[in-house]
C-alpha cells in the first residue's frame, strides 16, 4: 500500500510541474511580440533607449529568427536622443574593446557594429572613424566566418550586405550559404525585383515581380502583413514609371484595401502622383 500511495504521490507531482512549465511557457513573450513592440518604440521616436534592449533581446533569445534578421534593416529609423546616446556610449565602454571575442555578448556586439556602421558615433577625427569602421567590419568578416553560433554568422553577413559596396555579392554569398534561413524570400527579392527598381528597368521589374509572386505567394512578414503586398508596391511604382496610370492605381489600391497603414504607400502614391 506504501509502494501504491508514493506512485499515486509521484504522479501528482509530476502533473503540477508540468502544468507550472506550461503555464510559464505560455506568459512569455513572443519573438514576434518582442519584434513589435521593439517596431512601436522606433516608431514613436520616444525611449528609443529601450528599443535597444529590445534589439538586443531579440537577438540573444532567437538570432536565427526573420524578426531578428529585420530587426537589423529596421534599426536604422531609430531616433537619436540623449538616452540613446547614453546607451550608445554604454554599449561602446563595454564592448567595443572586446570585439574580438566573438563567442560571447554576440548580440550586443553586433548590435554595437550596427549602430557605429550607421554613422552613430562622434570619434575624434575621420581617421579615427575610419580605423572604427575597420575593426567592425573585420569583425563581422570573423563572426560569419568563425562564431560558433551560425545563426549570429547570417546575422554578420546581413550587415555585411547592408554595409557594404558589395552587397549584392554578400546576399548571393547568404543565398549559398543559409538556403534554409527565413530570409531567404526577402533576399530574392532584393536581387530581383528591388535591383529592378534601383536600376529603374520596370519592365524587367514587372516579369521579376511575377516569378517572385509565383514562387512565393503565402509569407507573413512579422508586421502581420502579406509579404506579396510589397511586391505589389513595386508593381505599383513600375507601372508609374511606364506611365501606366491605370495599372499602377490598380496595384496601389490593392495594397490599401488589405493594410491601409501599408509604409510604402506614400512612396507609392508619390510615384504615382508624378504621372497624373
Amino acid at each position: 500500500m506504501n509502494k501504491f500511495y508514493l506512485k499515486i504521490i509521484l504522479i501528482i507531482v509530476i502533473s503540477i510541474l508540468s502544468s507550472t512549465d506550461c503555464n510559464a511557457q505560455t506568459h512569455e513573450i513572443s519573438i514576434n511580440d518582442l519584434y513589435k513592440e521593439f517596431k512601436k518604440i522606433i516608431d514613436s521616436k520616444e525611449n528609443q533607449d529601450i528599443a535597444i534592449d529590445r534589439a538586443i533581446e531579440i537577438l540573444t533569445k532567437s538570432p536565427e529568427s526573420i524578426e531578428a534578421y529585420i530587426t537589423l534593416t529596421e534599426i536604422r529609423d531609430i531616433e537619436v536622443t540623449d538616452k540613446l546616446r547614453q546607451k550608445y556610449n554604454h554599449l561602446m565602454n563595454q564592448y567595443f574593446s572586446s570585439l574580438n571575442e566573438i563567442n560571447s555578448n554576440t548580440a550586443e556586439k553586433i548590435i554595437l557594429i550596427r549602430l557605429i556602421l550607421m554613422g552613430f558615433y562622434n570619434f575624434k577625427s575621420h581617421e579615427d572613424s575610419q580605423e572604427k569602421d575597420k575593426i567592425c567590419d573585420a569583425t563581422l568578416i570573423k563572426i560569419k566566418n568563425e562564431c560558433n553560433n551560425k545563426n549570429y554568422s547570417a546575422l554578420a553577413l546581413k550587415i555585411l550586405f547592408l554595409s557594404s559596396f558589395k552587397g549584392d555579392e554578400c546576399r548571393k554569398e547568404f543565398l549559398k550559404d543559409y538556403p534554409n534561413h527565413p530570409a531567404i524570400p526577402y533576399i530574392e527579392l532584393e536581387l530581383g525585383v528591388g535591383n529592378c527598381w534601383v536600376n529603374n528597368e520596370p519592365e524587367k521589374g514587372l516579369d521579376e515581380a511575377q516569378k517572385f509572386l509565383k514562387k512565393y505567394s503565402n509569407i507573413i512578414t512579422p508586421d502581420g502583413s502579406r509579404l506579396t503586398l510589397t511586391v505589389y508596391g513595386f508593381m505599383s511604382i513600375f507601372y508609374a514609371r511606364l506611365k501606366d496610370y491605370s495599372n499602377a492605381t490598380k496595384y496601389m489600391n490593392l495594397i490599401k484595401n488589405e493594410c491601409p497603414t501599408h509604409p510604402d504607400l506614400p512612396e507609392i502614391e508619390k510615384e504615382i502622383n508624378n504621372i497624373k
